[in-house]
């Protein structure tokens, strides 16, 4: 029981680096190649739509719930 929770708290915390840290920095910071300041209007929906598609394995349902919460979370978060 204690290596599942190992793998949960694992894969949680990776998805969270790769999701909210790599991609939604890069997606948003592409504009700054022209000039422009960064879009994360675009890098959070295009990150929630990658988290998404990450869990498609789970069917479309699921696929569409994860994209949707992770959206949820992070616009959440960042009008604070």
């Amino acid at each position: 029981m204690s290596g599942l929770l190992v793998v949960w708290t694992t894969a949680a915390f990776g998805e969270e680096m790769l999701f909210r840290g790599i991609v939604l920095n890069c997606v948003a910071s592409l504009a700054v190649r022209y000039g422009k300041t960064p879009n994360w209007t675009i890098g959070l929906v295009v990150s929630s739509v990658c988290f998404g598609l990450g869990h498609s394995y789970q069917g479309a349902f699921a696929e569409l719930n994860a994209a949707l919460a992770e959206l949820a979370a992070k616009t959440s978060r960042s009008a604070n």
